[in-house]
């Protein structure tokens, strides 16, 4: 048959073991493969019980079992004798990578004589996909699977449809007499190869799960729901589905920096994607809409869940192109890609080439290594201090992957280090030296990768965008600069297999001295390093024409290794940087702006969550007038903002200020004002944990800031004191910039023009 592989899984026969996979082609097939569990040993010849098989490879024993159960049995016994190694490879795992098996992907499948043959198949097949959400019943705050019933099933993909058992009159809304046939029509309805939720494996399949085994529903129609405990919360798999959990993709996202939000609510994120907003209600008292509401209030939360389904599904739409990249290039599946650490895909795609390289792979490490790997810190990049103050005529220059590109020009990489018998070695500036004679691993992996990605963006730039075509390749190429810049990270790992503490200092060394030699080479040609950060310098051009630059980057590239560029990141009219206390400017805050006019700011309030709208939208508008060269109208629109606060004309969501619950309440040793609203709101009743966002407003009174701290959904009539937020959100967000043209509070509150220089040389 033709199809692709969507699922996998394992089942015993006897003392014969058998990879399950699940394949999609005109229909969904599950065929089977005999595949032995084994590990390696490296000591006498192995023997005992348990043991199907040991045959020599190389200095080591392969040691064979009837079953993945039987590998931490035997290891027990053997452990005395010798080494072990490749004992933790879960079953599945292993099969693919030893079968060199790529998911998602179109084979021909012929099974026979206990192994499936698998070739390439020219038969294109794209999965199907729906997004899924459930709405619970809940008069205690947080529902109970044991007790509350599930209230709403919606569904979203080619169509959507809400399930229920009010009769709400919608067109999308389809009514049963219980929760039961709610849950059962669901199902029957629900085919889909992929599926997506937001949260669903610590909610919505768990709760699912639970309320089909009080209702006495078989698992049949969806396929067996098994959940178990991952290092993030739950797992949820459904077997012969992908089980696509949309926040835990994003989650991903946001741990590599390629998405940075206050708070990642569906709501939020969904914004963010799609510059849409959905309906949001206020799910606390949704119990009180199902018992008693009018047609009106339940016919909105049918729509609220409705489009809880549709985001869901364009959000896990937008996804999933990266999530096949990434599964591609390691050979894992969907579903535990998904649920991935960066480190965790860098690991998968080195085993992969271990695997094909003859190599064994390092085992993990024990708690106790594990934890003198996490004492021994790495110096890290080098910080040139920014000069502070408002710059003309910037030019940006970034080394293009610094830390991949220095692996792979000076090989570092475990087992080139510090080798025997080598005829010639790279040295590190701190001592270390690695072998010139032959490749390691990892420098193979990254050249390997940074060469297809490069071949890719090629083909890219030819396919117009938005295509499936374009949207194949951007995500292939977005897989592989994951990878990339991830390695370093992984090599400084304390769990990684191929950890190497010399490896991750000689590669930082290496960075500081080429981030030093080009602010050094770029000096010598007459240009000012104003700034120097990890892998990017900025200079100001002092008069020197754009050509001067080009020639300065062009001839020190001829100076770096071959694998190293220097490259031209861009012009920038105007810049500033802002000071910190004791007078010298912060690291990482500042604001550009670019020739075409779009602003980039970089660790100001207007990408932070603990400061208020009113903070952030102010000085968003203050940055940008202070860049376009027009400082004064930058006070006047702070003046006039001062006004509208002390006039009431100011919405209230832009008085909400937003923090993080860092530990459980009980944890906190000082009650701070986002402490204070959390104990508030654990007062009226809600379930408030660690991680919780708590939303509050200061209010008109007396007492201390945290004794006027109220969470908005509790705030009622009180009013925000507007010279709290005057005095404590605006003018210090404001005042970062506007201190560097040495304007005062004065001048902004009305006080009179205080006598002050701008930090504005000629020529910066």
């Amino acid at each position: 048959m033709d199809g692709i592989l969507i699922d996998i899984g394992h089942s015993q026969e006897g003392d014969q073991s058998y990879i399950d996979l699940y394949i999609r082609g005109k229909k969904l097939e599950v065929i089977h493969e005999a595949f032995d569990p084994y590990f390696y040993f490296d000591g006498p010849k192995p023997a005992g019980g348990g043991i199907k098989k040991a045959e020599k490879e190389g200095k080591w024993w392969k040691v064979t079992v009837a079953s993945p159960s039987d590998v931490p049995k035997v290891r027990e016994q053997l452990k005395k004798q010798g080494s072990i190694y490749e004992f933790d490879i879960p079953y599945t795992q292993r099969f693919l990578i030893d079968r060199d098996v790529v998911p998602l992907k179109p084979y021909h499948w012929q099974e026979g004589g206990g192994r499936v043959k698998v070739s390439e198949a020219n038969v294109p097949y794209a999965p199907t996909t729906v997004a899924f959400d459930i709405e619970t019943y809940n008069p205690r705050g947080m529902p109970d699977a044991e007790m509350d019933p599930i209230v709403m099933i919606s569904t979203y993909g080619k169509s959507g449809r809400v399930y229920t058992w009010k009769d709400i009159r919608l067109p999308f809304v389809k009514s049963y007499s219980s929760e039961k046939g709610v849950i059962e029509a669901f199902l029957k309805d629900t085919s889909e190869d992929i599926i997506y939720t937001y949260n669903g494996d610590n909610f919505d399949l768990p709760y699912l799960k639970k309320r089909m085994e009080a209702l006495g529903i078989s698992e049949d129609t969806l396929g067996k729901v098994s959940i178990r405990a991952g290092m993030r919360g739950m797992k949820a798999r459904i077997a012969g589905r992908t089980h696509f959990d949309v926040y835990r993709g994003m989650m991903f996202l946001a741990r590599i920096g390629a998405l940075k939000l206050p708070r990642y609510t569906l709501e939020d994120v969904y914004k963010e994607f799609t510059g849409k907003e959905k309906l949001d209600i206020d799910t606390k008292y949704l119990w009180k809409i199902w018992d008693s509401g009018t047609r009106e209030q339940l016919e909105e939360l049918a729509t609220y869940s409705f489009q809880d389904a549709e985001a869901t599904y364009e959000l896990g739409e937008h996804l999933l192109p990266l999530y096949t990249a990434l599964s591609q290039m390691i050979n894992q599946m969907p579903f535990d890609v998904s649920r991935m650490s960066s480190s965790q895909v860098v690991e998968s795609l080195l085993m992969k080439m271990a695997f094909k390289r003859g190599e064994h792979f390092p085992n993990k490490p024990g708690e106790g290594q594990f934890k003198a790997r996490v004492n021994k810190p790495v110096k890290g990049a080098f910080v040139r201090q920014p000069k502070p103050g408002l710059h003309n005529d910037i030019a940006v220059l970034d080394f293009r992957g610094l830390y991949p590109s220095i692996i792979i020009s000076h090989n570092i990489d475990p087992s080139t280090l510090n080798a025997e018998g080598c005829s010639s070695y790279y040295k590190a500036p701190t001592g270390q030296r690695f072998c010139k004679d032959r490749i390691g691993l990892i420098p193979e992996m990254l050249k390997r990768v940074t060469g297809k990605r490069a071949k890719i963006k090629v083909l890219l730039k030819k396919e117009k965008e938005g295509t499936r075509r374009w949207k194949q390749l951007y995500a292939e190429q977005q897989a592989l600069k994951i990878a990339a810049n991830s390695t370093y990270g992984y090599m400084n790992f304390a769990r990684a297999r191929w950890y190497s503490h010399d490896c991750a200092e000689a590669t930082t060394a290496w960075g500081r001295k080429y981030i030093k030699q080009a602010a050094a080479e770029a000096e010598k040609r007459g240009f000012k390093v104003i700034y120097g950060d990890t892998d990017s310098v900025f200079l100001l051009r002092g008069g020197k024409s754009k050509g001067e630059v080009m020639k300065f980057l062009a001839d020190y590239n001829d100076s770096l290794p071959e694998e190293m560029e220097l490259e031209f990141e861009g012009f920038y009219p105007r810049g500033i940087f802002v000071t910190k206390k004791g007078g010298i400017a912060a690291k990482k805050r500042y604001a550009l702006i670019r020739e075409d006019g779009q602003v980039e700011i970089k660790g100001l309030e207007f990408v932070r969550r603990d400061w208020s709208q009113l903070a952030k939208k102010t000085q968003q508008q203050v940055i940008q007038l202070v860049l376009e060269g027009k400082a004064e109208e930058a006070k006047q629109l702070v003046r006039d903002m001062i006004g509208r606060v002390r006039r009431g004309e100011v919405p209230l969501d832009d008085y909400i200020i937003k923090t993080q619950l860092k530990r459980n309440i009980g944890k906190y040793a000082s009650t701070g004002p986002h402490v204070r609203a959390a104990m508030r709101l654990k007062e009226a009743g809600e379930d408030v944990k660690k991680g919780a966002v708590i939303e509050y407003i200061v209010v008109e009174g007396a007492g201390k800031i945290g004794d006027r701290s109220y969470p908005v959904r509790i705030l009622g009539s009180r009013k925000p004191d507007k010279e709290y937020y005057i005095s404590h959100q605006l003018l210090p967000a404001v005042m970062k910039i506007l201190s560097e043209l040495g304007v005062t509070q004065g001048e902004l509150l009305g006080e009179g023009k205080q006598t002050g220089l701008w930090r504005w040389a000629p020529g910066e």
